[in-house]
């Protein structure tokens, strides 16, 4: 098991950056602010809770499950439907 998740009630990132999710916005993207519910999305899957995201076109949905599987070292976590 990865050190920085626990059992129980689903994976939840408790090491790294995840704190920080606008550092890893900005280290691995080279952006600076989230767009729309974005951020709110990302720590909402880092905390393990399913999250349901129904964002327009060009809303940044890609984001909202590529950063966190940077925060779990490169561990595909999560899929797009």
């Amino acid at each position: 098991m990865h050190p920085g998740l626990r059992r129980g009630g689903g994976a939840v990132y408790t090491g790294g950056m995840a704190g920080n999710v606008q550092g890893l916005l900005k280290r691995y993207f080279g952006f600076d602010p989230f767009r729309s519910h974005q951020e709110e999305i990302i720590r909402e899957a880092l905390g393990g809770r399913d999250v349901f995201a129904l964002l327009p076109t060009g809303g940044g949905k890609s984001l909202c499950f590529q950063l966190p599987a940077l925060a779990f070292d490169n561990q595909n976590y999560a899929t797009p439907c």
